[in-house]
């Protein structure tokens, strides 16, 4: 992602089940979101144990979940692959959410980038999105449209 590209993100909170829950969420997507050619969504469920009773994970752990989530987002964006649409952090889990328009080369890409670490504690999944249904709901939730 470029350096400018921080700008495009907010962040928000909210509780489910009396424990914190910290979206980021990106902004400024309408002209991906509405060529059409990124319909695939898929969700990356990383599971962490944290160290106190609100579920958040410490700042190392936060701060490396991070790291590979955008390094894979820089991956597959200089290849226009896909692109990673929002992070939720809390309740001893970090998703990732990315829309694709192949889900093979998602698939290749996320070997690559995954090789660089340990095998980490990671569950993928995939749906057909191509109305960025998730995504509308996640900005709307948030106050904001695109």
């Amino acid at each position: 992602m470029k350096e400018q590209d921080h700008k495009n993100w907010f962040v928000s909170t909210s509780e489910l089940e009396n424990q914190q829950i910290v979206t980021r969420g990106r902004r400024n997507l309408t002209q991906v979101m509405d060529s059409g050619k990124y319909s695939e969504r898929i969700e990356i469920e990383w599971d962490y144990k944290p160290i106190s009773p609100d579920g958040m994970p410490t700042k190392e752990q936060d701060l490396f979940m991070n790291e590979v989530a955008f390094k894979l987002a820089d991956a597959l964006e200089a290849e226009a692959v896909g692109y990673l649409t929002a992070t939720y952090t809390g309740r001893s889990k970090f998703f990732m959410v990315f829309y694709t328009n192949d889900v093979q080369r998602f698939a290749e890409i996320l070997h690559q980038v995954l090789n660089a670490y340990e095998q980490l504690p990671i569950q993928i999944g995939r749906i057909e999105d191509p109305t960025w249904e998730d995504y509308r709901a996640m900005l709307a939730s948030n106050g904001m449209t695109e």
